[in-house]
């Protein structure tokens, strides 16, 4: 068998408190939470087993796993502490594999032990705060408030926890760019080590896509829009955040190792209800490498796992010309850029050549900047990085 590169396990938990109105995650709110989660981690341990009964995923080391949702800390910490010590005992996890878990603030009121999580082993926590304005946090229908950030934020610290990460989302309606610098700002002066700041998208079928199509809420202008991406950017740079990719900043090596897994396409593994895995090192039938999903509902999820061990629902082999898209729409999306020998080694050209009319032309409208083995965005870039994606991808004939 030949050497594999090491890989990333995801564990998605998909219980919540309650489902926000923008969310559209694989995500429920549970009747009965108690009886849920205990089948859950049933489902989970079995689909544990499965897995590192292949060599492909036992004889390698993990060097990420990540706790996603959902609400990873709506279970009990009881449930959380066996699903890692299962983990621990069926894979290889390296010496200092960096373990996430996504926390809702208001979730440390009812129950969530920080301290505990962190002696089990997780070392690294992301929280969902959102925002610091309780006006916003009340429109995007979270169940907490800026005093649950803050108060969440300083448990994890003397718990022990020194890579925190918090979430932001800009672009409520009628919010203006000055509330938006106040809730960064607010953030910097918590001195986490990560911030993940995304742009409100209203997804279809999600209950504020159907308010902003009845007219009860509108969405902000463009302009406006990107204008508070641009200052997103000064401003955290000018605190010592460095921008990795479109949405996530972090200090000097404290990005979020998970998340560049996925950007270099890296090997994944994706355990609980929907989760997706990919494994770039395919086989016979799968030269360019494979793509599968599990069962997305939980009664789907426990049925297969509780028959089968898998609860693999669908696959897809991956074309050549899929490939090739993957690593340039990914590879614009971070400040490491396109990997050109990665793209030279499946498309057997030279990334330069094939691509000669149109990178000067986007070098001159400082949208991308080249490197020896990278073409990669420049700060403005990242405004355009969609655009850009399609413009070398119609240009691969």
């Amino acid at each position: 068998m030949k050497e594999l590169s090491s890989f990333a396990i995801y564990v998605h938990s998909p219980f919540c408190l309650k489902k926000c109105p923008y969310c559209d995650f694989n995500s429920i709110v549970s009747n009965n939470l108690k009886t849920d989660q205990e089948k859950f981690q049933q489902g989970l341990q079995k689909e544990i087993a499965f897995y590192s009964s292949l060599p492909f995923w036992k004889e390698r080391a993990c060097t990420s796993v990540y706790f996603g949702g959902g609400t990873p800390t709506a279970l009990k910490t009881e449930t959380i502490a066996n699903i890692l010590m299962t983990l621990n005992s069926n894979f290889t996890l390296a010496n200092n594999a960096e373990i996430t878990i996504e926390t809702n603030p208001v979730t440390i009121n009812c129950g969530v032990d920080y301290q505990t999580l962190r002696a089990l082993g997780f070392n690294r926590l992301s929280i969902g705060a959102q925002s610091f304005s309780d006006k916003k946090l009340k429109q995007l229908g979270r169940l907490h408030n800026a005093t649950d950030v803050i108060s969440s934020y300083q448990s994890a610290r003397k718990s022990g926890f020194e890579n925190i990460s918090l979430d932001l989302i800009f672009g409520t309606s009628e919010e203006t760019l000055a509330q938006w610098k106040n809730d960064l700002i607010r953030a910097i002066s918590l001195q986490p080590e990560h911030l993940s700041v995304y742009q409100l998208t209203y997804e279809d079928g999600s209950d504020l896509y159907n308010q902003l199509k009845t007219g009860e809420i509108s969405a902000l202008d463009d302009d406006l829009l990107a204008t508070m991406y641009k200052s997103t950017q000064l401003i955290l740079t000018e605190h010592g955040f460095e921008q990795y990719e479109i949405s996530n900043y972090s200090l000097p090596d404290k990005e979020s190792r998970h998340n560049l897994n996925y950007w270099a396409r890296n090997d994944y593994l994706g355990l609980g209800p929907g989760a997706h895995s990919f494994s770039v090192n395919g086989n016979k039938t799968a030269p360019f490498g494979l793509r599968w999903a599990n069962a997305k509902l939980l009664s789907a999820y426990l049925s297969a796992t509780e028959k089968l061990g898998s609860a693999k629902f669908k696959e897809e082999v991956l074309s050549k010309t899929e490939v090739l898209t993957e690593i340039i729409f990914l590879g614009l999306r971070t400040i490491n850029g396109v990997n050109l020998s990665a793209f030279e080694k499946i498309a057997l050209t030279s990334f330069r050549q094939k691509f000669s009319t149109l990178i000067p032309s986007l070098v001159e409208q400082n949208l991308i900047v080249v490197h020896e083995n990278s073409i990669a965005p420049t700060t403005r870039g990242f405004l355009f990085a969609d655009y850009l994606a399609k413009e070398f991808v119609n240009s691969l004939g």
